[in-house]
């Protein structure tokens, strides 16, 4: 009777330790066509019980430490390369496992057109300049000098007067008002 216990117990530790036995580590270097190593790449390890993702060092290396299965496919990229995807099958009871280095070819990418987006927040006329308000951050009851010192070139000195670039303004007009 105690070996009907015994003998499932057994079995029972034995799949433990197989299952322990299967986490491996996985690591590797990334390169590039001329053999320099490649810092910064994302490297994606998939397989039927995984999906791990982790970014290569400064000297090109990647670490994989607890992978479950033999058989993965391993995913590399760069920005400025062609992704490379490589599939792997190894022993089940290797613990440590080192890929041979990945080589990635440069991949140069044209763009047809830029385009910039943005708003004018101080526009020169002949005898004018526009500031927008809402550019510069303020109180919300602030008075207006403190907009005024925040504009760039304009001052305001002890007797009150409004400056522009070492120029008294005369005219200033806010809220489309004088």
């Amino acid at each position: 009777m105690k070996w009907l216990l015994v003998i499932p117990f057994l079995f029972f530790v034995n799949q433990l330790r197989a299952q322990d036995a299967a986490r491996r580590q996985v690591s590797g270097i990334v390169k590039d066509s001329v053999g320099d190593p490649i810092p910064g790449a994302n490297v994606t390890l998939v397989s039927a019980k995984d999906s791990l993702i982790t970014r290569t060092d400064e000297k090109g290396h990647y670490l994989f430490s607890a992978v479950e299965s033999a058989v993965f496919e391993v995913t590399v990229s760069c920005l400025g390369y062609r992704r490379k995807l490589t599939r792997y099958h190894y022993n089940n009871t290797e613990a440590k496992l080192e890929l041979s280095p990945i080589t990635l070819k440069a991949e140069v990418v044209a763009l047809d057109e830029v385009q910039v987006q943005g708003k004018v927040g101080v526009v020169f006329k002949t005898d004018t300049v526009e500031f927008t308000a809402s550019d510069y951050q303020v109180q919300k009851y602030d008075k207006v000098d403190e907009l005024i010192k925040k504009m760039e070139g304009v001052e305001i000195d002890a007797d009150g007067k409004v400056m522009f670039n070492g120029k008294e303004v005369k005219k200033a007009r806010f809220n489309g008002c004088l």
